[in-house]
């Protein structure tokens, strides 16, 4: 049977940084307001869900309702007393053999469930996302898991996109045994993953990113993960964004194995803020490695010499300046979170050689074969007005 996912925007629903997400997953757990989303305000879940996410706890009727409660507060990863970790269950729903294993996840969005007494055409997932028009590095985070299987592990899955992305799914709004009432809905998950299956798109919609995680080991132990996201535009802002933590494997419901467990604690977007690569005149630097961050070099600096160097970090920028005074040559990194997160920052430094500017003897401006240079330390091709250091001498024109 075949699963897919929406997603319905939600606004105003995070008071954090606008480049972040409620990773602790600490302070109140909130009630659902939404409901089944293709069915707005309709099936409200049972259980609470950690502020910003939406949980896929269970409320649906076919014939008679079925409440699960798949998504639970649990023992903070670093025990702190107040915080919670979360813990999802894909849990069986049903009445004796009538029934399937329900997926337990969080999404940023909103979930949707079409139930019938068909299980082949059950189908469900998540609609929307939240507003978002950063460019983050990764996803990083902290998980412990049991029952995952082999066909059926756990997910991470980002994806990030612009516009609006209109398609119909099928609903059951009386609770009957079956039903073919379909609604049209917005950014469903599967129609923006994979481009696919929509009735219309507005002129902007687009793809930005997606990227997704398969964690298949089993530990009772925190164990920590990175997920790269992957940048199908790395020119094009977002505008929203979507984040799904699961115990199963998010896309394919036939697969759900009953009792997997994922739980998950403290994940962060990660905002690259580094050097990839640093040459001076096309030679790579000595030494040069991402996290060392400072350097000498046994050159002077001239108006001829190229720094060049390449950033990590699909929204990063870097600027380069040299100070005449100290000869070194300064390269400021900041992430594309920077605005709201001044540490989102490294500075290398590249000492040049210094040219000896100690006055040798002071005479009047003349020829000279020697190498010229002015005050500054860069090289000239004639003296200019002023002090001039020429065969390392200090000379006055």
């Amino acid at each position: 049977m075949k699963r897919v996912y929406t997603l319905l925007l939600l606004s105003g629903a995070l008071t954090l940084h606008a480049q972040q997400i409620n990773g602790s997953f600490d302070g109140e757990w909130l009630a659902d307001t939404l409901g089944n989303a293709s069915i707005p305000g309709t099936l409200l879940r049972p259980g609470t869900q950690p502020e910003g996410w939406q949980a896929s706890n269970v409320n649906q009727k076919v014939l008679m309702t079925k409440k699960a409660v798949l998504v639970t507060p649990d023992a903070d990863r670093t025990k702190v007393d107040e915080g919670y970790s979360v813990k999802m269950v894909n849990t069986y729903v049903g009445v004796g053999q009538i029934g399937s294993n329900a997926p337990a996840y969080i999404t940023l969005g909103a979930p949707w469930v079409y139930a019938v007494m068909n299980l082949d055409q059950c189908d469900g997932g998540t609609l929307g996302g939240m507003a978002f028009t950063h460019r983050p590095d990764a996803i990083t985070g902290w998980y412990k898991a049991e029952g995952l299987t082999d066909n059926d592990p756990a997910k991470v899955i980002a994806y990030a996109w612009n516009g609006t992305y209109t398609s119909k799914v099928l609903t059951n709004p009386k609770g009957a045994a079956s039903s073919k009432t379909d609604t049209t809905v917005t950014d469903q998950d599967r129609v923006i993953w994979y481009q696919e299956g929509y009735t219309e798109a507005t002129d902007d919609a687009k793809l930005i990113s997606k990227s997704e995680l398969a964690i298949g080991e089993n530990t009772d132990e925190w164990t920590p993960f990175t997920m790269q996201i992957n940048y199908l535009d790395t020119e094009t802002l977002p505008q929203k964004i979507n984040v799904v933590f699961s115990a199963c494997n998010y896309w394919q419901r036939s697969l759900i194995a009953k009792d997997g467990t994922l739980w998950v604690d403290d994940v962060a977007f990660v905002y690259y803020h580094a050097l990839s690569a640093l040459t001076v005149d096309g030679v790579s630097v000595a030494g040069f490695a991402e996290k060392k961050t400072a350097y000498t070099v046994d050159v002077p600096y001239t108006d001829d010499v190229v720094v060049d160097y390449k950033v990590k970090g699909v929204g990063a920028k870097a600027e380069g300046s040299y100070n005449a005074e100290t000869c070194v040559y300064t390269i400021t990194v900041k992430g594309d979170d920077y605005a709201e997160n001044p540490e989102s920052k490294t500075v290398y430094t590249i000492q040049f050689k210094q040219i000896d500017t100690a006055i040798g003897s002071v005479g009047v401006h003349g020829a000279a074969s020697a190498p010229v240079f002015n005050l500054k330390g860069q090289r000239v091709a004639a003296p200019v007005k002023g002090a001039n250091i020429i065969g390392g001498k200090k000379l006055i024109k």
